[in-house]
């Protein structure tokens, strides 16, 4: 019994998300990571329109003063030095973008703390949509335009070392050179959500297994 139990267990926390593969229909990002560790990532080169993608979850008992999706502080001023913020201040519990050393833009859309999370927040004409799980939420004054070296999962200076570190799991960023349209996004968040077939063969075989040990032969 204990170990039907641990098994049921172990496949319940598989990451029930989609592969690049499934998850991608439409347009392709021009930059993806999986299971990402917080730190210095190369994203390429953006311009124009952008659209961020995230699918995190946050620790509930975190205590940072504030927790940077993706940023950097040693661009240029204006868009290329600029970060999106899961958590826009301490203890705000709300999503936000800033241009460093200019400006805090607080959406006032809250956070959902211990729970997965899809987040796109979509960078065109001076303005940042935000999606949360493929619904539009609320629209910030600003426009952020991030290239090259950058923080994900944190913001960086200009030495590389890290502030505003986000306290959780990043199952996946992609950035794309475009502005997805509200169904684009609502359908990469659906797609992050369907679990991929190793996930269901192994609930499958648990709940399987469950009952035969209720109705034995």
């Amino acid at each position: 019994m204990n170990k039907i139990i641990a098994f049921l267990f172990v496949a319940l926390a598989v990451p029930a998300f989609a592969t690049i593969t499934d998850w991608q229909d439409g347009s392709i990002p021009a930059f993806y990571a999986f299971d990402v560790t917080p730190g210095v990532y190369d994203i390429g080169e953006f311009s124009g329109a952008v659209t961020y993608e995230f699918m995190v979850n946050s620790n509930p008992d975190e205590t940072q003063p504030s927790m940077a999706l993706i940023g950097t502080l040693a661009g240029e001023n204006g868009p290329a030095r600029a970060g999106l913020k899961y958590e826009q201040w301490q203890d705000t519990g709300t999503y936000g973008a800033t241009l460093f050393g200019v400006a805090d833009f607080d959406s006032g859309v809250a956070t959902a703390p211990g729970e997965d999370t899809h987040l796109a927040f979509v960078s065109e004409d001076g303005e940042i949509d935000l999606y949360v799980n493929g619904i539009y939420q609320a629209t910030m004054p600003l426009e952020v335009t991030l290239s090259g070296i950058v923080g994900i999962g944190t913001a960086i200076r200009a030495d590389e070392s890290f502030v505003d570190e986000f306290d959780g799991e990043i199952y996946a960023v992609a950035i794309y050179d475009t502005a997805l349209t509200d169904c684009e996004i609502l359908e990469k968040s659906n797609r992050f959500f369907i679990p991929e077939p190793a996930t269901m063969l192994l609930l499958g075989l648990g709940s399987l297994t469950l009952i035969r040990r209720r109705n034995p032969i």
